[in-house]
């Protein structure tokens, strides 16, 4: 990628460059016969014969992954007609990699930008879609009822209305998925520039110059506060509602670095230990067959997604801040955070509401 180093970027920072004035660029590269400008920013890239363009991979094909895991699965026919299926799995999945290219925010399968685009490693973390914990129990059932059964009432037309009845069910028990979080700012990557020096000409009540120091392709995340807890224990009291207490605790999270001295933050790409709230989710099949005189069957076959209506919660608001107030005539930057920083995004826990599908088929008798 096309962007310069972090100290590349510090150094800049800590020499007062006017890092955003814009000047025609030193290589003659023109546009409808007039010379484009770059800014001193993009004087920074490393590559200056692209000059103000980003070199963006698509689909990067570079990245680790690690994947440890236990596996266990019970599978037991009971006879008349109940069959039992369980499976178990304890695992951990690791990689650096930003994009599983689901089409989701991270904490909920997909993107997580990388902070550092220029050292991998740093990305390493639990993967977006790790959960640690993962049982599924699953039935079938056809119930002993009706003619040539166990139930049978020996006659046809209460057979037919009680019997030819089957039913299915999947229930699942997870550990949430890891959140990310993101400063949501440019943090203290701020050149602050006082007037008459390196080109600027700030007046009136401005005495400085500011500019945003920190190139497309670095996507800053906080420091984490040692000894607070990450999450609230009491956040589902108000969890979409206004007055919500954020799932994810605000002061467990600071901005690194200082003013002239900014830094990266410490958070990992993932957190493993802020994990969305334990899924607990059931969905059955009911379906009752019908024979009609003697040449046709008819099925009706009811499906229930989420059956009891579990809500199931992820995708919370990741960025601390919503944007940096930075003074020209002070030279001072002050971080504003997010108002709803840790709420869960109500759209996606309504997406995953009771769901009831009701179908039905008609055919010739076997």
């Amino acid at each position: 990628m096309n962007v310069p180093s972090l100290n590349t970027i510090s150094n800049a920072i800590q020499t007062h460059q006017n890092l955003g004035a814009s000047n025609p660029n030193p290589w003659g590269i023109t546009q409808n016969g007039a010379l484009v400008s770059e800014t001193g920013l993009q004087l920074l890239n490393p590559y200056q014969n692209f000059f103000n363009q980003s070199l963006n991979e698509i689909y990067p094909r570079g990245g680790t992954m690690e994947y440890n895991g236990l596996y266990l699965s019970v599978n037991q026919r009971f006879g008349a007609g109940l069959s039992l299926l369980a499976n178990y799995t304890w695992s951990k999945t690791l990689d650096n990699i930003p994009d599983t290219n689901t089409g989701a925010n991270g904490g909920g399968f997909g993107y997580v930008l990388p902070q550092n685009p220029s050292n991998p490693y740093s990305e390493w973390s639990v993967a977006s879609f790790d959960q640690p914990s993962r049982l599924k129990v699953g039935y079938t059932y056809d119930l002993p009822i009706g003619a040539s059964h166990k139930l049978s009432l020996h006659n046809h037309l209460l057979d037919n209305l009680i019997g030819n009845i089957s039913t299915s069910g999947i229930a699942t028990y997870a550990d949430g998925l890891p959140n990310s979080i993101t400063l949501g700012t440019v943090g203290y990557f701020v050149s602050v520039t006082p007037s008459g020096t390196n080109g600027c000409t700030a007046s009136g009540a401005n005495h400085y110059c500011t500019a945003n120091a920190l190139p497309t392709g670095y996507t800053l995340r906080p420091n984490i506060v040692p000894g607070v807890p990450l999450l609230n224990k009491n956040w589902k009291k108000n969890a979409l509602n206004s007055s919500f207490t954020p799932y994810l605790n605000p002061a467990a999270f600071s901005v690194p670095g200082s003013l002239n001295n900014p830094q990266l933050g410490n958070a990992p790409r993932l957190l493993a230990n802020a994990r969305s709230p334990r899924e607990a989710m059931f969905d059955m099949r009911f379906s009752k067959g019908f024979r009609i005189g003697e040449r046709y069957d008819l099925k009706i076959t009811s499906t229930f997604i989420n059956a009891f209506n579990h809500p199931v919660y992820y995708g919370v608001n990741h960025a601390l801040l919503s944007s940096n107030t930075v003074s020209n005539a002070t030279g001072t930057v002050t971080p504003v955070a997010t108002a709803n920083f840790g709420q869960f995004n109500q759209s996606q826990t309504a997406g995953m509401s009771r769901v009831i599908l009701v179908g039905g088929e008609i055919g010739r008798a076997s």
